[in-house]
């Protein structure tokens, strides 16, 4: 349910949030390095509706990685194909996707021990994708999420969660939504680590159900300067992806 407030009250809001934290941030960085990441993702399924929908998702991203502060912008690449079932017939639109800007503090919170930390993470997704094509709704959305990390050794347990700040579209009513995550990865050796993680996303469309999903993922370290992950993903909900797979490539200048 959205909350009691504009869109416009609650843009300006996250948004002098997202500047004060990058002032902050700012302030503390040291030793930042940057990078280039891409990857490619196919997802499959019928989201609960009457069409076969196959999506393909290429994101090409510039980052910054600091001690305490990480920033990310992400332009992607979008195709989608309809399946009718009942004609046979398929169409496609392809294009831009929608510019998404993130900033993350690290080490909010830290434990005495160091086996405990809270990282906060805020996304501003920007409405530049076609909204005629269907690839997006041409509205900017934001969301705020914190990152609870405990450290075990060769294991690391994550739980997250987060809301997302929804644009009003005209031509369609859409909520403001809950993100919970929980999983962790474990090191398998000095390089390569394996993670399993299940995710629930409200969803955004009123009377229907959330979307649940099951991923794992595997990474490798190539060299200090490249690295590699592939994941697998199960939909566990009528408005989940049947499945997905996909993997990135992360090159650090």
């Amino acid at each position: 349910m959205s909350l009691p407030y504009s869109i416009g009250e609650r843009l300006a809001a996250c948004s002098a949030a997202i500047v004060a934290a990058a002032w902050t941030a700012g302030a503390i960085a040291q030793d930042g390095q940057f990078g280039f990441r891409t990857g490619i993702e196919r997802t499959s399924g019928d989201y609960g509706g009457t069409y076969e929908l196959s999506d393909l998702y290429v994101p090409l991203s510039l980052v910054y990685e600091g001690r305490r502060l990480g920033f990310r912008a992400t332009l992607p690449y979008l195709e989608v194909e309809f399946a009718d079932s009942a004609t046979s017939s398929t169409y496609a639109e392809r294009g831009l996707g929608d510019i998404v800007l993130g900033l993350s503090i690290y080490d909010v919170f830290q434990s005495s021990d160091s086996s405990v930390a809270v990282d906060v993470t805020n996304k501003v997704k920007l409405g530049t994708a076609s909204e005629r094509k269907g690839l997006g709704t041409g509205e900017t959305d934001l969301s705020v999420q914190a990152e609870l990390y405990k450290f075990l050794g060769q294991s690391t347990l994550v739980a997250s969660i987060g809301h997302k700040f929804r644009g009003e579209p005209s031509s369609v009513t859409i909520d403001d939504t809950w993100l919970v995550s929980v999983g962790g990865y474990r090191r398998l050796s000095a390089s390569t680590s394996g993670g399993l993680f299940l995710d629930y996303r409200q969803s955004s469309v009123p009377g229907l159900d959330s979307i649940r999903e099951l991923t794992g993922t595997l990474s490798q370290r190539l060299s200090a300067k490249w690295h590699i992950q592939g994941f697998l993903v199960r939909g566990l909900s009528d408005t989940s992806p049947h499945w997905g797979a996909g993997m990135s490539a992360r090159l650090a200048f």
